[in-house]
């Protein structure tokens, strides 16, 4: 991959303690500030009570960090990637592919 395509700074964040609230760690702490392309690959939507969420699945690729798994984020702006899987493609290039999903909330883009 060439780095023209890792156009967005994002901050990945893994979790601080073991302490989870309803499935979801409460505090996380900065790891690193990279360089990462951002691809949605699919959009599904789910109503849940009376309110619409969709959920996105993205593809990220960005450099290697070590000890990256599921219960780890990436924060790009406002916007909060959740990692569902990791994976090295190319361990030549040191870079890493990340599935990850997002909530968009009603008017959040």
């Amino acid at each position: 991959m060439r780095a023209g395509k890792m156009r967005y700074r994002v901050t990945v964040q893994k979790p601080v303690n073991e302490t989870i609230r309803r499935g979801i760690p409460n505090e996380y702490e900065d790891v690193a500030t990279v360089w990462a392309s951002i691809v949605p690959s699919k959009t599904a939507e789910s109503v849940s009570g009376a309110k619409r969420v969709a959920i996105g699945d993205y593809e990220i690729r960005l450099w290697s960090i070590q000890g990256m798994n599921e219960t780890w984020r990436i924060v790009h702006g406002t916007r909060i990637y959740n990692v569902v899987q990791t994976d090295e493609p190319n361990p030549l290039l040191k870079e890493t592919l990340v599935l990850a999903k997002r909530n968009k909330k009603d008017a959040e883009n």
